[in-house]
């Protein structure tokens, strides 16, 4: 190829190339928002977890001698101090009584030792974060130009609606990073305030145990008090409109004859617990699949069947007092969600 014919094929390619890359330029739009700033990060505001309606809780201890005697009156404490406060919720009622001979009196002034409400704390309202910006651009949409200034134009527009996107997304992040600061330490608090006032509850349902000195000897009046405390509890739960009514027994439950119908044990009829969650914690039966437990535990579940509980929960005793508190907090949240079934 002679010299004149190759500088004419290196002009054209290298016309082509300057074709090609003035098209590239023209034709490619600038992006319209930049990186957002990073000075102030994306937090989240904590959740508040209180999604259900108060519910009222009769707690009744076994008074007797020989419950005394065995050492649980102190483990029943402990078991009410851990596990009550990781249940009880704002605006729930506590009651705890005695089960013992007192009973016989049919005066409930005569068997409850505390009447209390957990302290109802206002909710912090619902977390509402800062309005977001709208991102600036061009508003009559991107138009690709037609000429290098029109380009260099729009690129100049595009570069200063990026640099105020990035200030306006700094700002409004810096926004939200207050706003949730501020809501996470309101819940915070609130948080704090609730346990404060369920421990009040709880210290002096323990201190009422503490200050109880004279037990009665057995047999224990079991059946007349389910009749008294469900004609006492369906008064209390009908005045509010409780979501549940619990009533928690702890004590072997032993009777004279646990096996004869309650209308023969109890002169006024057959007790009458509709509604109400039954949970029965015992210290003398580690199982409830053989011997006298599960007799026992039948028999009970029978009589309650007939007294037409809600649900009914029997939890045995278990020297690992972890694995115990657990099965005690379940069974009671597992009511409270609605996740319990008759006799477990």
């Amino acid at each position: 190829m002679d010299t004149k014919k190759l500088y004419q094929v290196l002009t054209v390619m290298i016309l082509l190339m300057f074709v090609f890359t003035a098209v590239s330029i023209v034709s490619s739009p600038p992006t319209v928002g930049a990186a957002l700033g990073t000075d102030c990060p994306i937090v989240t505001a904590s959740a508040i977890v209180n999604d259900r309606r108060p519910s009222i809780f009769f707690i009744l201890i076994d008074g007797t001698t020989a419950f005394f005697r065995k050492g649980n009156i102190k483990a029943t404490q402990k078991l009410l101090n851990q596990g009550l406060p990781k249940v009880l919720q704002p605006g729930d009622h506590v009651f705890a009584g005695w089960l013992d001979n007192e009973i016989n009196s049919k005066d409930m002034n005569n068997v409850i030792f505390f009447d209390g409400t957990v302290n109802n704390i206002p909710v912090p309202s619902a977390f509402v974060p800062p309005s977001s910006p709208i991102p600036l651009g061009n508003p009559e949409g991107y138009v690709t130009p037609n000429t290098q200034l029109e380009h260099n134009n729009n690129a100049t527009f595009v570069a200063a609606a990026n640099a105020t996107n990035t200030v306006t997304w700094s700002q409004y992040k810096c926004n939200l990073l207050e706003t949730n600061v501020q809501y996470t330490a309101s819940i915070a608090s609130w948080l704090q305030q609730k346990d404060d006032a369920i421990h009040i509850v709880t210290d002096q349902v323990d201190a009422g145990i503490s200050q109880h000195t004279i037990f009665s000897d057995d047999p224990k009046p079991v059946f007349e008090s389910l009749f008294l405390i469900g004609q006492f509890l369906h008064k209390q739960c009908a005045k509010d409109s409780y979501e549940h009514c619990v009533l928690l027994i702890v004590s072997d439950m032993k009777t004279v004859k646990i096996t004869w119908p309650s209308d023969e044990i109890v002169a006024e009829g057959s007790p009458d617990l509709r509604g109400l969650d039954f949970v029965n914690i015992r210290f003398d039966c580690r199982y409830y699949d053989s011997g006298n437990c599960k007799t026992e535990k039948g028999l009970w579940t029978s009589h309650l069947k007939e007294y037409q509980v809600q649900t009914s929960s029997f939890i045995p005793f278990n020297d690992n007092d972890a694995t115990f508190q657990t099965s005690i907090i379940k069974s009671l949240n597992d009511i409270l969600n609605g996740d319990s079934a008759t006799g477990n």
